[in-house]
């Protein structure tokens, strides 16, 4: 079909000037809405994040049939995860989007500073899956390379009994402040980043006692998280975050 249109009135526009106010509240309600309008999007479009027991071979690189049933985003990143009952394996590969460089030089700012993958977990079985807010087991971990080196960072926004030196608060005019209970380097995670042409793929084995997990996984356990991977033009500024969903993380 063609449609034909004639805009009338364009000799008429005058160049104006006005003043805008923005107030908290007015921050509020567009976080909410967008809250809102992501929340419906990612109802109807979720995967599930199926999660076997074993351990890769770190060596940096997601060989074929090393990890099981990677979720994807599109033809370009794709993660696994594995468990065993010390430690959580966290696997991604990324294609074309730019190198994991970050130019930060304070961890608990790597979100903000260039590229990196992230995981958020809810490690606690009887939470709500459709809560707004964070509860206690709820974590990020942020995998990144910062002067070289691979780094993890965990992020706990409620951490009953965590080192008050580890809390962190950060605020944005747009995003207001935002509060953790806990932001800690993970020292004792093993990170291998393997970097080629136009592409690089992360495995990290994570001890559960650093996480707050005191047992593994129980078998047929559903708990709720999504990965992501950040990127950067630059490796000092992230630009993005693109992340793949799950209101389901099974365990075998």
């Amino acid at each position: 079909s063609v449609s034909v249109m004639e805009v009338q009135g364009l000799d008429r526009i005058r160049r104006g000037a006005a003043e805008l106010t923005v107030t908290p509240d007015m921050l509020r309600t567009t976080r909410d809405w967008e809250t809102r309008l992501r929340s419906r999007a990612t109802f109807s479009r979720v995967p599930v994040q199926e999660v076997g027991r074993g351990a890769p071979a770190l060596d940096g690189k997601i060989s074929e049939g090393e990890w099981p049933a990677l979720t994807r985003q599109g033809d370009d990143a794709s993660f696994g995860m594995m468990f065993n009952d010390k430690e959580l394996f966290l696997g991604w590969k990324v294609n074309h989007r730019g190198p994991l460089d970050n130019g930060g030089d304070d961890f608990r700012r790597f979100f903000k500073t260039g590229a990196a993958v992230d995981v958020h977990l809810g490690t606690r079985p009887g939470a709500s899956a459709d809560r707004k807010i964070p509860e206690a087991g709820d974590i990020r971990i942020l995998i990144t390379r910062a002067q070289g080196k691979p780094v993890a960072v965990l992020y706990r926004p409620i951490a009953p009994g965590a080192p008050a030196a580890e809390r962190w608060e950060t605020s944005t005019p747009a995003g207001g402040t935002t509060a953790f209970d806990q932001v800690k380097l993970l020292e004792n995670a093993q990170v291998v980043v393997h970097a080629e042409e136009n592409s690089y793929s992360v495995e990290a084995a994570i001890p559960l006692a650093d996480l707050g997990l005191a047992a593994a996984p129980a078998a047929g356990q559903v708990l709720k998280m999504d990965w992501g991977v950040l990127t950067t033009d630059d490796g000092f500024v992230t630009r993005s975050r693109r992340d793949r969903k799950s209101t389901r993380l099974n365990s075998s």
